[in-house]
């Protein structure tokens, strides 16, 4: 996805808006990439907890199955607090594809966006907040 919209001015001659790194980033977002796509772009930094929740919010029934087997040592830290979420998520909807998109669609996806603007959640807070909500959402 490269350049979103190109407007040609009477008197500039052509101007892009978006450009490649936002219509990539959005993509990557969008296909639950979002970590993977800020890194290799070398954003540096502490990640905020929803963007390790946005691969589970956002992924494919192939990435979930993946994430849920990508556990750190102990399990502990975000990489293993993001690996218990998919694997509870893919418990809850009894693997049905349907269920897990159901899943991410009304309860992973506003819960992402709810933790938007918090930075003080510790990996074991956004599985607990996780947990709870694909519990509730259960059939």
């Amino acid at each position: 996805m490269r350049g979103w919209r190109r407007v040609r001015h009477a008197l500039d001659g052509w101007t892009t808006w978006g450009g490649s790194d936002v219509a990539d980033e959005a993509a990557a977002y969008l296909d639950g990439r979002l970590l993977e796509c800020l890194r290799t772009k070398g954003a540096g930094g502490i990640v905020p907890p929803w963007i390790w929740l946005n691969a589970v919010a956002h992924g494919d029934q192939e990435r979930i199955a993946w994430l849920a087997s990508d556990r750190s040592p102990g399990g502990a830290g975000w990489r293993g607090a993001r690996a218990a979420l998919a694997d509870e998520l893919l418990r809850v909807a009894q693997g049905d594809p349907v269920e897990v998109d159901r899943l991410q669609r009304e309860v992973l996806v506003p819960l992402e966006l709810s933790l938007a603007d918090r930075r003080d959640l510790l990996p074991a807070g956004l599985l607990e907040i996780g947990t709870q909500e694909l519990r509730l959402a259960q059939i």
